[in-house]
């Protein structure tokens, strides 16, 4: 329980909310126990209504928006005409209106694509003003407050693979976030201010970096941090819980298809294991391997579970157990995320058409022959 409502002001702000509020190892271990609350500032969220704006929204995103049933939560992915991803946000489907939560660095991206796509579909767009909270964790009791109180709530399906997805090589019940929940509870802008007060009474603080360190053992991709680039989903595994692999009718839909039936990831997530007691490398530093440059660091905390820890792209062909350099002197153990195999959980176990070539083969040196 907080002594002061005037924490947050306090403290070091990132994406303007308080980074931590004295002890990030303590918020992450307090949070972790279903005993604390983040002020999520760094989301922002998009209302969408209108009659066409369900079959509209399928038609543009990764996401089964026509089959998901009322009250459901998912993702979804935009990506480009190669399959690279554009934009991410966390979709909450409710009777009266479709909900967005997203980085609020790429809201006004989102909302400006999304605006261009209309053309004629029945479909409004609106940015909400208010606040987002996070919650891990918690109790039934908590729980049902969340539920009774928030405007819009979103519940986190990762790391299951939802109908339609893929895993790269981790099944959901051994993956680190197995079991995890986590929901974000959207307050409109009148009853937000109250709602952080009460939260305050009831739950300790946590500030972003511990909610990032929850995020970042767990494997979970975040677009403003992750997508560095050109990227798959492929590449960062979000094919459990983003897209929908047999639903078509998207941009990007058969540069997805041919990665996941002919091809092998180029680039794969990996989490590091960084040297102990040495000063953390900033996100976006160089990952070496033999000298030899071979990746990204996308992601970086230090973790009470943890320790020093991070999520890195690399090229798919890094061997798994080669210790890497980040920033040319942190050594770095590797953790595999995205197997080096580079096919997911419905890759075919052979490529599609080998037959025909062998046949065409075949035919080509009987041709030789005569």
């Amino acid at each position: 329980m907080s002594d002061s409502l005037d924490i947050f002001s306090e403290r070091e702000i990132i994406s303007g909310a308080p980074a931590h509020f004295g002890n990030p190892l303590a918020e992450e271990a307090t949070l972790r126990e279903g005993q604390a609350f983040t002020c999520l500032s760094s989301l922002q969220v998009l209302r969408l209504t209108g009659e066409d704006c369900r079959r509209w929204l399928h038609s543009l995103s990764t996401c089964d928006v026509q089959n998901m049933e009322e009250g459901e939560s998912r993702e979804m992915l935009l990506l480009d005409p190669q399959g690279h991803i554009n934009h991410a946000a966390f979709l909450q489907l409710e009777s009266e209106a479709i909900y967005l939560f997203t980085d609020r660095e790429k809201i006004a991206s989102l909302e400006d694509f999304l605006q261009k796509m209309k053309f004629r579909m029945r479909a409004e767009i609106s940015r909400l003003a208010g606040a987002v909270f996070g919650f891990i964790d918690f109790s039934e009791e908590i729980a049902a407050r969340i539920e009774q109180t928030a405007q819009v709530l979103w519940k986190d399906p990762w790391p299951q693979v939802l109908a339609g997805g893929a895993h790269y090589g981790v099944l959901p019940a051994i993956h680190p976030a197995a079991g995890r929940r986590r929901w974000l509870a959207f307050y409109d802008e009148e009853s937000a201010a109250a709602a952080r007060m009460d939260w305050a009474n009831i739950l300790q603080p946590a500030g972003l970096l511990a909610w990032e360190a929850v995020r970042i053992t767990d494997w979970r991709p975040r677009a403003l941090t992750e997508v560095r680039g050109p990227v798959f989903p492929h590449e960062l595994d979000w094919l459990r819980t983003a897209l929908h692999s047999s639903k078509g009718c998207y941009c990007g839909q058969e540069a997805v298809a041919k990665l996941i039936n002919l091809g092998r990831v180029p680039r794969r997530l990996t989490y590091l294991y960084l040297e102990a007691g040495a000063e953390l490398p900033p996100a976006g530093a160089k990952v070496y391997a033999g000298g030899k440059e071979v990746g990204i660091l996308t992601s970086v905390t230090r973790s009470y579970l943890e320790g020093a820890v991070g999520l890195a792209l690399l090229k798919r062909s890094v061997p798994v157990d080669q210790v890497l350099e980040v920033a040319e002197n942190i050594a770095a153990a590797q953790q595999e995320i995205v197997s080096q195999s580079g096919k997911s959980s419905i890759s075919p176990a052979e490529r599609p058409g080998k037959e025909l070539r062998q046949n065409a083969l075949r035919r080509g040196a009987r041709k030789n022959l005569m």
